[in-house]
């Protein structure tokens, strides 16, 4: 369903009339949303719960488009700084991802698998560690 609004809002141009602080105003309360959501349904807490966790992690395998940033930058389409540290950073994301998501090791069901980590190495885009130096997974015991 998101995704049928996202596609029939950019397909009538209603994105492109959108100026910033807009689409960040909109993003942050559909945050919000899903986390009050969280906090007051439980069927909804529940059905998160229940979806594992490397499949979580494996959305991140699909950055691995960012080798064509790379191809880009190489045919002087794009600037160094947006295609090469993007590049690069979303390629050693899509790798670092296809490993944590391809183990076999059963998750508990509140670990974590770091995903803030995951996401830092993304929005940095040259750091493959997280704040904390580590990117950790905790099996169940």
């Amino acid at each position: 369903m998101w995704f049928a609004v996202a596609v029939f809002s950019s397909a009538s141009g209603a994105t492109l009339a959108q100026r910033p602080p807009l689409p960040q105003v909109g993003i942050c309360g559909l945050l919000g949303l899903l986390f009050v959501a969280f906090g007051y349904l439980k069927v909804f807490r529940s059905w998160l719960y229940a979806i594992p966790l490397h499949w979580l992690v494996a959305v991140h395998i699909s950055r691995f488009v960012g080798a064509y940033f790379l191809i880009l930058y190489h045919r002087n389409e794009l600037p160094f700084a947006f295609a090469v540290l993007g590049g690069c950073g979303d390629i050693s994301t899509s790798c670092i991802c296809y490993c944590v998501s391809s183990t076999a090791l059963p998750f508990a069901g509140h670990a974590t698998c770091d995903l803030l980590d995951l996401e830092y190495i993304g929005f940095s885009r040259h750091n493959i560690r997280g704040d904390d130096g580590n990117m950790t997974c905790a099996p169940q015991p």
